[in-house]
């Protein structure tokens, strides 16, 4: 019989790193390092962000597949409006095959049925799987990289600077009122995530 439950315990969070660097093994070279830095990064997460949530589907009391639950907010015709999301989803490489994943993805439907919000957003890891779930196809993202020799050469550096802890507020900002001209940004609650999404924006 299968359960599908919130990981609370640390020994939880070590099968399921297990999990998520076999099911990704070009993004982690599985190293005890890294695990123990995902590990540690991903009880952080549940244990500080508020619209961070880790599940696992448990097998006969054995941890065989998990995801991570996200809370957005998107701006909907001038409104923002809550949004379920998924990430994250691994299988265990022995339970492939098995529709885990598909009993993850339709257990993250529930869980956002559930708290009345209707509309549910995932970047599609696996275009072909996800259509048969129910999603469409968005339109193309853009993603611009911009080496340092790109930029065009002045006559000073004076304006040029890095950016710290300190500056993070007005990025926060700045982020902020794109979303709110533009119907489909998301806000995002962790300030991580915003740096990380802010420069790809602006570089």
């Amino acid at each position: 019989m299968r359960v599908v439950e919130k990981l609370l315990k640390e020994q939880d969070f070590v099968a399921f790193v297990n999990i998520v660097v076999g099911a990704y093994p070009g993004r982690l070279n599985g190293t005890q390092t890294t695990k123990e830095q995902l590990k540690n990064l991903f009880m952080q997460n549940q244990s500080n962000d508020e619209s961070l949530h880790y599940y696992g589907l448990w097998e006969n009391d054995k941890l065989i597949g998990g995801m991570r639950l996200h809370g957005f907010q998107m701006n909907l015709f001038s409104k923002m409006l809550p949004i379920g999301g998924v990430g994250l989803v691994a299988v265990d490489l022995l339970h492939k095959k098995e529709k885990a994943a598909k009993e993850l993805i339709q257990h993250f439907f529930n869980i956002f049925l559930e708290k009345n919000i209707h509309f549910v957003a995932l970047y599609p890891f696996r275009p072909d799987f996800y259509k048969k779930m129910g999603f469409g196809y968005g339109p193309k993202i853009y993603q611009y990289l911009v080496e340092p020799s790109s930029f065009p050469k002045g006559p000073t550096k004076k304006h040029l600077k890095y950016l710290t802890v300190e500056d993070q507020q007005q990025l926060v900002d700045c982020y902020n009122r794109v979303v709110a001209k533009n119907m489909g940004c998301f806000l995002k609650h962790n300030r991580n995530y915003l740096l990380f999404l802010i420069i790809q924006i602006t570089m």
